[in-house]
């Protein structure tokens, strides 16, 4: 995963990241409470005292209803299609202290190879 991360095994993506991170902490190894469903725009990660992120979808304001928000990106990096969410809780509570609601979200579903990205 390091090696992936320093772009050094290639996909300009990762060659990218590689030239902004500019703190990397040890790795941890530990369980990873994940929750995925795109088209409902719900999505919940968690590491018991390092993080934990929330998606939900976006509302109306003036009716409370659910929004579909789909962004595509035929020449994307990251990813070629996503699902606009909002995340309810972002929460970094390890060495990578922050707290965070209401803020943006997206939900995808990718593939990246060391070639670069496949989905």
């Amino acid at each position: 995963m390091l090696t992936v991360l320093s772009g050094k095994a290639g996909n300009a993506w990762f060659e990218v990241l590689a030239s902004i991170v500019t703190t990397v902490h040890e790795p941890q190894f530990l369980p990873i409470t994940w929750e995925f469903d795109k088209a409902k725009r719900k999505a919940r990660v968690r590491v018991q005292g390092f993080f934990e992120t929330q998606s939900a979808p976006l509302k109306i304001p003036a009716t409370n209803d659910e929004q579909q928000v789909i962004v595509r990106m035929p020449s994307g990096m990251e990813y070629k299609e996503f699902q606009v969410a909002q995340s309810v809780v972002l929460t970094g509570t390890g060495a990578i202290k922050f707290d965070y609601q209401n803020t943006h979200s997206s939900l995808a579903d990718v593939e990246h190879t060391h070639q670069g990205l496949k989905a």
